[in-house]
């Protein structure tokens, strides 16, 4: 007897930016749900050049990260953060942010 066959085809695998850009925005202390829904919504925001990640604004002008080295997807995820409401925060992110 062979094993039956399931003819529909696979499943797209999920744009990794979006992955990414999720992961940065918990990592910042951004609530996991919030964090899911900005990430589709931004995930654009990210393209590839050369071997390396760089990030756009709204319009898509690249941004000038700050310092060297910074890692532009963190840096994506700290501008997003900056514009929502601080009750989608988690409680660490919270606490770092009242610290001297």
């Amino acid at each position: 007897m062979s094993a039956p066959t399931d003819p529909s085809p696979p499943a797209d695998q999920p744009d990794p930016r979006i992955e990414l850009l999720r992961r940065a925005l918990e990592l910042a202390g951004v609530e996991p749900l919030v964090a899911a829904s900005l990430a589709q919504e931004h995930y654009g925001r990210i393209t590839m050049q050369g071997d390396r990640f760089e990030v756009s604004d709204q319009e898509g002008h690249p941004y000038d990260v700050p310092q060297p080295g910074e890692d532009p997807i963190l840096y994506l995820a700290e501008r997003l953060k900056q514009g929502i409401p601080v009750k989608f925060l988690t409680d660490d992110a919270l606490k770092r942010a009242r610290e001297p």
